[in-house]
């Protein structure tokens, strides 16, 4: 009875140390496949990353270039509100002066059909000027251009933070 106690009781060890054996083994195991699942999720995130820097950079190509759209848009409407106003005042200086009677004479016909023309000329780009509002246009294009300025300089900071 003795005998078969300790025998037994080495089975018992010898079981508890086999169980052992098998959670060591286990865990070996899945450190080892979480190794690997964590080299493989590292592979994901490092295309991942080069993925975003890569839209990061197409994106700060597209702001620089939409930036330099709408200030060249805004110089170009400056210049013909420019244009427009300047015109416009020369005419209106023409016919508001003595200028067309003193060079085709008093009652002349011509003096009196230029100026009407003129007057007629001057008004129209009045017009066309308070309804193009081409000065309110370039302020809205200088706007988006600075808006498009700051886009491309924060994208310019988080690509030098990943750079980092």
């Amino acid at each position: 009875m003795l005998v078969e106690m300790v025998i037994s009781q080495r089975g018992i060890r010898t079981d508890i140390k086999m169980e052992q054996m098998n959670l060591c083994l286990c865990s070996v195991i899945r450190k080892r496949n979480l190794t690997s699942n964590m080299r493989t999720l590292n592979a994901k995130l490092i295309n991942f990353m080069v993925r975003i820097v890569k839209q990061l950079k197409q994106f700060k190509t597209d702001a620089i270039y939409e930036k330099k759209k709408h200030y060249n848009a805004a110089e170009r409407k400056r210049r013909y509100y420019k244009i427009l106003s300047f015109t416009q005042i020369f005419l209106n200086a023409i016919t508001g002066t003595t200028l067309l009677t003193l060079v085709f004479g008093k009652g002349s016909k011509v003096a009196e059909i230029i100026a009407l023309i003129l007057t007629i000329i001057a008004t129209i780009l009045a017009s066309i000027q308070k309804i193009c509002d081409y000065e309110k246009q370039a302020q809205g294009n200088a706007k988006a251009a600075d808006m498009y300025l700051r886009i491309s300089k924060k994208i310019s900071l988080m690509l030098n933070f990943i750079k980092d």
